[in-house]
């Protein structure tokens, strides 16, 4: 099994698709429709991930069909008690991202370092038969892996651009 060590804000969101999502919410909604569904089970913070990020990562699991998601984005605790896995996958599908779930689980919250969160979660899973893995992250509080080859860092600018794509790819 491989996986994807995924953030949310400054990869599958960036500071470009937040000022495009705002610009065009109310005046246009092409940028809702075309996912050809309003669901209510999601909140516009989820509904608005850029669609140029999304491509990328359905992108990479189209490629990888053995890649699944684990969630290290601060996201995971979400308002009071996070977000469950469940969710996770029905924001990825509302986004096309994928059809079938691939998202397993989350990274503990251990209030450290998040490449210290990854490597917990690593260590609680060996069981899984992890062959490799990538983090995509904005932030490069990676502990461990900073400068490590696992470690794809995204500009919170422009997200989860074509640039770390084919890093990740690459490496995968």
């Amino acid at each position: 099994m491989r996986i994807i060590f995924l953030d949310m804000d400054g990869v599958l969101n960036s500071t470009q698709s937040a000022y495009w999502f705002r610009e065009y919410r109310d005046s246009d909604n092409s940028w809702l429709d075309y996912r050809g569904d309003d669901s209510k089970e999601l909140s516009m913070t989820e509904k608005m991930l850029c669609p140029y990020a999304c491509w990328n990562l359905k992108n990479i699991l189209r490629l990888y069909p053995d890649v699944q998601i684990v969630i290290s984005s601060t996201w995971r605790r979400g308002k009071t008690v996070g977000r469950s896995t469940e969710k996770f996958n029905l924001i990825f599908k509302y986004h096309k991202i994928f059809e079938e779930d691939r998202v397993i689980g989350a990274t503990p919250v251990l209030n450290k370092e998040s490449g210290y969160e990854i490597e917990q979660w690593i260590n609680d899973n060996k069981d899984k038969n992890i062959e490799d893995f990538v983090i995509l992250d904005d932030d490069s509080n990676m502990g461990p892996y900073l400068k490590n080859l696992h470690f794809f860092k995204s500009a919170v600018k422009d997200g989860f651009d074509f640039i770390t794509l084919e890093k990740g790819d690459k490496y995968l």
